[in-house]
């Protein structure tokens, strides 16, 4: 990181965004640049190191938290059908409507999470999410779960846009790729560490599934309040260097933004690959602990453990990848996606076809599999997000998410009545079509930018 040459950039639209905010909304608006910017570019450097650091830590906290509020549903579902008789197609269209109102919402709340103050919205979005989950966990009725799971959809989409506003805003283009995927690792340590413990919890009851990671994600929300920066002016910071000459998105439907994202062919066939590769990440952790139980006739807490392990070796690919991307692929990470989905493909036949319930292979070829999608899953954020510049980070975020957590159709509603009419053995077919999708698409962006800074 190299902040630009110092000067004042205090934020001259800083009273008309005031202005457009009403009363009640005040606390979102976004943090107004400093009274004065730091001139020592000593002092600089070394405030911005501080401030990373802080900042990179604290996201990764706080969006861990927001999959123990949002993944602890898959761990506790086989105590649904058991203690409320709700079957698979019901769940699975639980897991739909939550996750294509959690797809709109990273759309819309992107538009407002590029324009507002990130530690307060992200820090409001997990207690609202931990709201929902309580409730949750009080109710029995089959209605009442499903439209408190599609609320929390809707209010768990608040998390990822101020990540992405924060990360898009501190970190240069030229490594981006590296310091994203180390901030995409937080998917892998929230999802891991919630089926870990919800595999204990729901031994005991299943409602604790909701009501213990509902208190953990308030005490993160006062922990984002009390560390959370907004962006580098806000702090007494210049602008990060290679992001001076990102376009002013303060129009809603400007012509730069839709130029930016909705006209590039680039993030278009990103957000179809990720559409693929959600579909195959979501049937992991959503359906894992069911098809372990069901199809390699595992205990509960020990098919909480191999998704965990999913996670935790996705955590690996994310990191190789992003250090990849930046050092080996000049920041075309599609290219390296790639391969990527190609030998997802090989791991999910793997696991499939090999006739063996054996704990230690399957966990392999789970971890394989969780390697080879979470490098591709982190680097289609960071592409777009670095093709639409900082200004539009988290626009082109919530634009593609429509088509990641679209993905629930087919890995929910869709794949829940599948397993009900076909077996697993059909479900396990379409993944594997998935991943051959998935790579396609990566390879028709084989020549897109690394970044759109230079086309602004």
């Amino acid at each position: 990181m190299t902040p630009t040459t110092p000067v004042d950039v205090k934020d001259e639209r800083a009273p008309a965004a005031r202005r457009r905010f009403p009363l009640l909304l005040r606390a979102f608006e976004p943090a107004p640049a400093a009274e004065t910017i730091l001139q020592d570019p000593e002092e600089i450097s070394a405030q911005y190191r501080a401030w990373q650091r802080r900042v990179l830590f604290s996201t990764i906290v706080g969006y861990s938290a927001f999959y123990f509020v949002r993944k602890n549903l898959s761990v506790a579902m086989p105590g649904l059908q058991t203690d409320l008789g709700i079957s698979k197609g019901d769940l699975g269209l639980f897991l739909t409507l939550h996750g294509v109102l959690y797809g709109v919402s990273k759309f819309a709340n992107g538009f407002l999470g590029d324009r507002t103050n990130a530690r307060v919205f992200m820090a409001a979005g997990l207690v609202l999410s931990a709201i929902a989950n309580v409730f949750f966990g009080l109710s029995s009725a089959v209605v009442t779960l499903g439209l408190i799971w599609m609320l929390n959809g809707w209010v768990q989409g608040m998390g990822f846009p101020p990540c992405a506003r924060l990360m898009a805003h501190w970190f240069s283009p030229k490594e981006l790729a590296t310091k994203f995927s180390i901030w995409n690792t937080s998917h892998s340590i929230g999802a891991s560490l919630v089926v870990v413990l919800c595999g204990y919890l729901a031994t005991i009851d299943w409602r604790l599934c909701f009501y213990v990671p509902a208190g953990i994600a308030v005490v993160c929300a006062v922990f984002l309040l009390a560390t959370l920066p907004d962006t580098p002016p806000s702090v007494g910071l210049p602008e990060v260097e290679g992001t001076e000459h990102a376009p002013d998105s303060a129009g809603l439907f400007s012509p730069v933004l839709l130029r930016q994202v909705f006209t590039n062919p680039y993030i278009w066939l990103m957000s179809m690959a990720s559409f693929c590769l959600y579909t195959i990440r979501s049937v992991v952790l959503d359906w894992g602990p069911t098809f372990l139980t069901e199809m390699k006739h595992m205990e509960l807490s020990d098919a909480g453990w191999l998704v965990g392990a999913f996670e935790i070796s996705g955590v690996v690919g994310m990191l190789l990848s992003g250090w990849l991307t930046d050092r080996v692929f000049g920041g075309r990470g599609a290219r390296l996606c790639v391969f990527s989905m190609a030998l997802a493909g090989v791991s999910v036949l793997l696991f499939w076809k090999l006739p063996t319930h054996s704990m230690l292979i399957n966990g392999a070829l789970l971890c394989l599999t969780g390697f080879f999608i979470y490098g591709p899953q982190a680097l289609v954020g960071i592409l777009v997000a670095n093709l639409a510049t900082k200004r539009l980070a988290a626009t082109a975020i919530g634009f593609s998410s429509l088509f990641s957590y679209a993905s629930t159709l087919v890995s929910g509603y869709g794949l829940g009545n599948l397993v009900d009419a076909r077996g697993w053995n059909a479900g396990f077919a379409g993944m594997l079509g998935f991943c051959a999708a998935s790579s396609l698409f990566f390879l028709l962006c084989w020549r897109a930018r690394p970044h759109g800074y230079d086309t602004c």
